[in-house]
């Protein structure tokens, strides 16, 4: 593995330079095939009835959206489709981890230290993503979001509220995966013991589901592996009660195959072979059924990077051409331990480095995305040497014609180490007007760097007429007619985030980077698409004060010297909301129920009462009591009522959260969340007293070791479930943290 010093030298050299080289080492091996001594492919392309490309195929798997730097990563992909990973354990009533009620055998630990964490899965900040590439995309819907439904830890009939659930909460469901890799014995509880307990389970899920909409999509998860055939047989059933299979295959270096080297180039350049030998194995036992491959990637480790994206390039050319049988194909993933798209944080494997670098895999991603992504496929044909295995043979070099947005483009791969001569033949012709050709290249296989998230990995590689020559190792965009790649300047919105809240009154600055092969004349900024201001020097920016609540749209549009154009925008909501009494509560401190923020129903507090029950202390909706010292309480609460109260956080770190609460229930829950971030602290402290039940003995519950960062935020308090009075919550510094407590060791620290 190399240092991540050493990437980041090189990223450096490589932003400067944008030449990409090679690194290797003793162990790096040649390469892997015998060639004729000069190699051709010809792409002959029909464009009578072109096909529409499936998006679905372009899915990663993501699931963390709570922090700013998780949403930013997920506005940088904007991504097409996702699978939001919950697995077996989630349990969507509090958006956590479902306790292990089953005996979980073997899998109990990795359990018990998710729960412990208090893991969240971030479902509300989910949502509010969801909301925001709604406005972004200008679409109806959100994510195409693939969902996983346990069967272990939830029965059908909750599942059934779930689903409810998720679609009014504005999310579209048109496709569910049952289970995860529930083959697998550790995945297993009591429950699902045994491959008929599953069945049954998964039968009775799906039918319950397709009760409530006939025409969602449910997949159920298969064995590619020999030894699971039994257990396929068994969980199908009679093939009726479900729509698709799902399978998870990681190939080239897999990980469940002992003892296969990360540097067996010669799998990660013919991966598609393994990929077609196990989806057909498993097609075999639920013919015709389609394959949703949920989870899957090309793994080359450290020095296989190159390789692998060169093969997972192939694997998409090939998926593309079997639409009729893979609907779906998640990369795994966006964010993780295996061949991410981004560059991980060497002290977490599941938190991206900041700022964001794209991997090979994530440069590959984007390119094939380019490609694909809402356009139109022309069948096709291509001749050219093959590479040969054990396993079979595939062309050496892999390419697909499209037209997106009118535009002809072709996607091309070659998997050879020569440069190879590239033919376009189109209706029977040759190809011989103007194209303009670019290339991720590189001469070795050992290759790994990474690039800033926002710069294109394709270097130019000729633009005109004439020969067109790939290559060796090298993933091709091919545009055909004259040239725009380099006429339109680029725009980014750099502040406001998108759909920030601000409050009115506050002066929102607005920033914008523009960049152009030439030279940028202005950009003009525009507030609802009026034009507002201009900047014509860099850094390009304004300050806008709003003068009224609302959504507003902020525009960008960059013009270059030839006056070609390119706009960006963002949405930010402003509101009429201010803290109580003037300033905000400072924490580490106390926070009274009843100094909620000024601003109104539905701005600062939402209550679902008409009236103010106890009609003391403030006159609006909101219900407040007494307290037996004479002070007042949050009262009557019910499910979906919150509070916000603002709020300066004066030092990053770990609290713990003290709710002083009095109840003649058992069945008050409250959450909290830091609103103007979208983060769900926690969703699921139960208000259980231990002593006198009733509404005038105050008790403290308390909830540890909670995550805030310093700066001014917006606290909302949530009513989960009724059946509480509130008094007042103390937030201090938690001194059983990690983080805060520093005679922790670093070993204490290691998982």
């Amino acid at each position: 593995m190399k240092s991540l010093h050493f990437l980041s030298t090189l990223k450096t050299f490589l932003v400067s330079t944008f030449v990409l080289i090679s690194i290797s080492d003793a162990t790096a091996q040649t390469y892997p095939f015998t060639l004729p001594t000069t190699v051709s492919a010809t792409l002959d392309v029909t464009t009578t009835n072109p096909e529409k490309a499936n998006n679905k195929l372009l899915g990663f798997n993501y699931s963390r959206f709570q922090s700013e730097q998780d949403k930013e990563l997920a506005r940088k992909f904007n991504p097409v489709s996702v699978r939001w990973s919950e697995g077996n354990f989630y349990n969507w009533q509090t958006d956590g981890f479902n306790d292990d009620s089953y005996d979980n055998t073997t899998y109990q630990p990795i359990l018990d230290q998710t729960i412990s964490s208090n893991s969240k899965m971030g479902y509300n900040a989910m949502l509010s993503m969801n909301k925001e590439l709604k406005l972004r995309n200008g679409s109806q819907y959100g994510f195409d979001m693939l969902f996983n439904f346990s069967v272990g830890f939830t029965s059908a009939a909750s599942n059934v509220q779930r689903l409810k659930k998720y679609v009014s909460d504005g999310l579209h469901l048109t496709d569910i995966e049952i289970g995860n890799e529930y083959f697998w014995l550790f995945f297993r509880n009591l429950t699902t013991a045994e491959p008929t307990d599953q069945a049954r389970l998964f039968k009775e899920l799906a039918d319950s589901l397709h009760k409530v909409n006939p025409a969602l999509k449910i997949s159920i998860p298969l064995g590619w592996r020999t030894n699971n055939a039994s257990f396929n047989t068994t969980v199908m059933g009679d093939k009726k009660y479900y729509d698709a299979i799902a399978i998870h295959k990681y190939v080239g270096a897999d990980p469940d195959i002992p003892g296969e080297s990360d540097v067996a180039y010669s799998s990660l350049l013919t991966s598609r072979l393994a990929l077609i030998k196990d989806v057909d194995y498993v097609r075999n036992q639920a013919p015709g059924k389609p394959v949703w491959l949920t989870e899957w990637n090309v793994d080359g480790a450290a020095s296989g990077e190159w390789a692998a994206a060169l093969g997972a390039t192939d694997i998409y050319l090939y998926m593309y051409r079997n639409q009729n049988i893979y609907h779906r194909s998640c990369w795994f993933s966006a964010a993780g331990a295996k061949n991410p798209l981004v560059l991980m944080d060497p002290a977490s494997i599941r938190t991206p480095k900041y700022p964001f670098e794209k991997t090979i895999s994530g440069a590959m991603f984007e390119i094939v995305r380019s490609i694909f992504e809402n356009s139109d496929l022309y069948s096709s044909t291509i001749t050219t040497s093959k590479l040969t295995t054990s396993m079979g043979s595939i062309d050496a070099v892999n390419a697909r014609m499209v037209i997106q947005d009118g535009k002809k483009k072709v996607l091309a791969v070659n998997l050879t180490n020569k440069a190879v001569d590239f033919v376009l033949k189109v209706d029977g012709s040759t190809y011989t007007e103007n194209f303009t050709h670019q290339a991720m290249a590189n001469n070795r296989m050992d290759t790994t760097y990474t690039l800033p998230i926002d710069m294109s990995p394709l270097k130019l590689i000729k633009q005109g007429t004439g020969q067109i020559t790939l290559p060796p190792l090298s993933i091709n965009v091919i545009s055909l007619g004259p040239d725009l790649t380099n006429e339109l300047p680029t725009i980014k919105i750099d502040a406001p985030l998108f759909n920030k809240t601000y409050k009115l009154g506050d002066e929102i600055p607005v920033k914008a980077t523009a960049t152009d092969n030439g030279t940028i004349k202005k950009v003009e900024f525009k507030i609802d698409d009026v034009l507002f201001g201009e900047s014509t020097t860099a850094p390009y920016q304004i300050v806008f004060k709003p003068t009224k609540v609302g959504l507003y749209k902020i525009s960008a549009r960059a013009y270059d010297n030839d006056d070609y154009q390119k706009e960006a925008f963002v949405y930010v909501n402003v509101i009429v909301q201010f803290p109580f009494k003037g300033t905000p509560i400072t924490i580490p401190g106390t926070i009274e129920s009843e100094d909620y923020d000024l601003g109104g129903e539905g701005i600062s507090y939402h209550d679902g009462a008409i009236g103010n029950d106890g009609a003391f202390y403030r006159p609006d909706n909101v219900d407040i009591g007494t307290t037996p010292d004479g002070g007042f309480c949050m009262a009557n609460t019910y499910p979906g009522e919150w509070r916000e109260y603002t709020i300066n956080v004066l030092e990053s770190g770990m609290y713990d959260f003290e709710f002083n609460y009095a109840s003649k229930l058992t069945t008050g829950v409250i959450g909290a969340e830091l609103f103007d971030e979208g983060i769900m602290l926690f969703n699921n402290l139960a208000f259980t007293q231990t002593s006198a039940a009733n509404w005038t003995t105050y008790e403290t519950k308390t909830k540890s070791v909670v995550e805030l960062v310093a700066g001014e935020h917006i606290l909302r308090i949530n009513v989960v479930a009724r059946g509480f009075n509130l008094d007042k919550l103390v937030i201090k510094k938690s001194v059983n943290s990690a983080v805060n407590n520093p005679n922790f060791s670093s070993d204490e620290l290691k998982v």
